[in-house]
């Protein structure tokens, strides 16, 4: 028994002791591409701030580094405007249709288009989850 388990162990010491070994080759090739790609992200920058007036961007730039100091300050990232929840979308639909309906028009589908954007929203949730 003794000997099973003393197999094991230096079989999974030489694994370590492998990893070990060749980590200094993948750190050094990681690190090669991740200069690489700093590069590109470095040229993408100073290519954007080229054409963004340098008062827009300075002042965006403060904002940016306010927020990463301070959380409780506006979220430069967040696009302000209106926001349509899909309950509230489809609720509003559901209200036209049986406006409509009450008016006297009928669907010519099976399927209303309040049932319709349900169903898609409901497919899109769970494509999210399984992926």
């Amino acid at each position: 028994m003794a000997s099973r388990s003393e197999s094991l162990e230096n079989f999974f010491g030489a694994i370590n002791w492998h990893k070990t070994i060749t980590l200094g080759k993948l750190l050094t090739s990681t690190l090669k591409q991740a200069v690489a790609a700093l590069a590109g992200q470095k040229r993408a920058l100073k290519d954007s701030t080229e054409t963004i007036p340098a008062a827009i961007w300075a002042c965006w730039e403060e904002a940016v580094l306010a927020w990463d100091a301070d959380r409780s300050q506006p979220n430069p990232y967040h696009e302000p405007g209106t926001y349509t929840s899909p309950c509230k979308m489809i609720c509003c639909i559901a209200e036209e249709e049986a406006a409509e309906v009450s008016h006297g028009l009928m669907s010519f589908h099976e399927m209303s288009a309040s049932v319709f954007l349900s169903m898609g929203i409901t497919l899109e949730d769970l494509q999210y989850m399984c992926a």
